[in-house]
């Protein structure tokens, strides 16, 4: 009877911690939930960037930026309250959250100044190429490997993108020079949100800093600045706020699930509905470089899920 109590005590399993993000190898169920995510974030921040543009037309760019970085943070710190254990305001990473919130900060606001002075679909040349940022950057922080195949697929994705906009892109401009930047500071963001993960679980935090200090900061300036903070039309900025806050939830939680280039590279997806919608609602002509580029940009983007998938597997 003892010998048999023994027997029972040794084969007990024993519980092992968590392996880290960068480290644990991603399920197919885990890696279809990521997919499923990234693909309804591509429509969340299309919409968004549009809205984003749509105010900042109406409104003084500074004051849209400012209210729905209020508006998202409020809506971030009620569902977070309401729906999460972790305390929103608090975080056991100090330093890296404020690293995180600053260089949000900064996509933000350096993303809706492109906006401003370059189309929607020129900002994606720019945009189209943080999966080869976050390929680099999440090489030199959580050291890891990017197959040559998928490398591949991430070019064919840029260049898809460089086709669509082949037309419309001008010799130079300013607003390419911002969406730029703001690529390489949402790559570094997305990065920095899987580093977060690592030590805690607070995803609405992580939602709340960077908007409610996109607001104070904004504010501070217009006030300083005495330009004022004059809404003329609330409601397009409160559908941006919402919208901003859905999408960076969207991404934040797709980033526990997707390795960082293959998450932005999706996201390249974003600018076959800009064009939809432009040819939709606002009765913008297709050209056949828009169609060519599209059919290539979808092909890569199913080229590197596939590889993605595949290689998870044989994990």
């Amino acid at each position: 009877m003892m010998n048999s109590d023994k027997s029972d005590m040794t084969t007990t399993p024993t519980w092992r911690p968590n392996k880290s993000p960068e480290q644990s190898p991603f399920t197919i169920s885990r890696y279809r939930i990521g997919i499923f995510c990234a693909f309804v974030s591509t429509v969340v921040q299309s919409s968004m960037d549009a809205m984003a543009k749509y105010a900042a037309s109406i409104n003084d760019p500074m004051v849209v930026m400012c209210v729905a970085g209020g508006f998202a943070s409020v809506i971030a710190l009620t569902y977070g309250t309401a729906m999460s254990d972790v305390p929103v305001l608090k975080t056991k990473v100090p330093f890296l959250f404020a690293i995180r919130t600053v260089i949000s900060l900064c996509a933000t606001i350096f993303y809706l100044m492109a906006l401003t002075t370059i189309s929607l679909a020129e900002a994606f040349v720019a945009a189209s190429t943080m999966p080869f940022v976050s390929a680099i950057l999440s090489g030199i922080i959580f050291r890891q490997p990017v197959p040559v195949r998928v490398w591949v697929a991430m070019v064919a994705g840029v260049v898809g993108v460089s086709i669509m906009v082949l037309d419309a892109v001008p010799e130079a401009c300013v607003g390419f020079l911002y969406a730029f930047i703001s690529t390489v500071c949402g790559g570094m963001s997305i990065l920095l949100s899987r580093q977060v993960y690592r030590y805690e679980n607070n995803t609405f935090g992580m939602v709340f800093w960077p908007n409610f200090m996109l607001c104070v900061g904004m504010a501070v300036y217009l006030i300083w600045s005495g330009r004022g903070i004059h809404v003329l039309h609330l409601y397009s900025i409160l559908g941006y706020a919402v919208l901003l806050f859905s999408g960076r939830l969207l991404t934040i939680f797709t980033s526990r699930l997707l390795m960082t280039h293959v998450q932005t590279a999706i996201y390249n997806l974003q600018f076959i509905w800009v064009v939809l919608l432009g040819a939709i609602v606002f009765g913008d002509m297709l050209t056949i470089s828009v169609v060519i580029g599209a059919f290539i940009l979808i092909t890569s983007t199913l080229m590197l899920t596939y590889y993605e998938s595949k290689r998870s597997h044989d994990l």
